[in-house]
């Protein structure tokens, strides 16, 4: 994939030497909290970095101003064309609308490039329940 760039961000495969940023969030309590995993140690982000780094699901995003990333999107590819979209955010940079223009970025390149038929996104408010969303392509783009 070649990079994703956008008004405000990059978005781009994950690097080794990522992982002093990865740490920054990942270690984040607050962050990880609906996460499937617990906080990072910096040995664990070194291995994560590495580990993004050959996995083409996860998509490093970084500010266009000065290369910082800032937080992560995840793709992965289902059954019948259908592709589920997940994110994590540094603390820092939530609320200002940087998850959202780069999700609707990946969405873009999904449907287009990867023929996606459907894009699912699921949010787990309290692990006990789970709320499912999708789109169509057909509903995308229009």
């Amino acid at each position: 994939m070649e990079n994703i760039v956008t008004e405000r961000l990059i978005i781009r495969k994950f690097e080794q030497n990522d992982w002093q940023d990865l740490y920054e969030y990942l270690s984040d309590e607050e962050v990880v909290r609906f996460e499937p995993y617990d906080i990072y140690s910096e040995n664990q982000a070194k291995e994560e970095a590495i580990n993004r780094s050959k996995n083409e699901s996860f998509y490093a995003v970084c500010l266009k101003e000065n290369g910082k990333l800032i937080g992560n999107l995840y793709l992965g590819k289902g059954e019948f064309d259908t592709w589920e979209l997940g994110y994590v955010f540094n603390r820092k940079y939530q609320g200002q609308g940087y998850a959202a223009e780069g999700a609707k970025a990946l969405l873009d390149y999904t449907f287009t490039h990867l023929d996606a038929r459907r894009i699912i996104a699921m949010c787990s408010p309290i692990w006990l329940d789970t709320y499912e969303y999708a789109i169509l392509k057909a509903e995308w783009c229009k």
